[in-house]
């Protein structure tokens, strides 16, 4: 049930990706509902932030709100440190499509609060968050925060041996970096 599950949250992103949202939305939805039957909370997260995607990309900000404001108190409820910050990072990022960047960096930052109560084992979800803060700090005009945010996120990675993680955050550096025209010397 898991492994369709997964699948298909596969094919939701690529979905999504491709611009076909309402689609998306269907899988994604589908996808959640099989992670949830399965009981795996993480993958229920992890489409529930693919139909907040969806739904932001839609222009639903406001009525994706009210849906996470739900989920949220239901992950603080039973202390789900993980679905919690899966659903603040896919807010920060309908904050970020909606070109509201404070409110993004102060989800984002809520997001990586979240996930630093995390095991070590969850450092792919760290570095996620770090890189939301990242991106909202780009958005904020804050390069230099940016960039620091960046450089832990490679540092926390390399250190846990993440190397998707690490790709990630090294793509990130460079991404702000050739934005900005900043030095184009990365920190490996």
């Amino acid at each position: 049930m898991a492994a369709a599950a997964n699948e298909l949250l596969e094919v939701a992103r690529r979905t999504l990706a491709s611009g076909r949202q309402a689609e998306a939305l269907r899988e994604a939805s589908e996808a959640r509902e099989k992670f949830q039957q399965a009981g795996d909370a993480r993958g229920a997260a992890d489409a529930f932030s693919t139909i907040i995607a969806a739904r932001s990309a839609k222009g639903e900000l406001q009525e994706v709100l009210a849906a996470v404001a739900e989920e949220l108190r239901g992950c603080r409820s039973l202390n789900d440190k993980v679905g919690e910050a899966v659903l603040l990072r896919a807010v920060a990022g309908a904050h970020l499509a909606a070109g509201q960047p404070a409110d993004a960096l102060r989800v984002a930052l809520e997001a990586r609060a979240a996930a630093s109560e995390l095991p070590g084992g969850e450092v792919g979800l760290q570095t996620q968050a770090m890189q939301a803060v990242a991106n909202a700090h780009m958005a904020n005009g804050q390069v230099r925060e940016a960039l620091d945010v960046a450089r832990e996120a490679i540092e926390l990675s390399r250190r846990a041996q993440d190397k998707q993680g690490w790709a990630e955050a090294l793509h990130l550096s460079a991404v702000i970096r050739l934005s900005t025209g900043a030095s184009t010397e990365l920190v490996v």
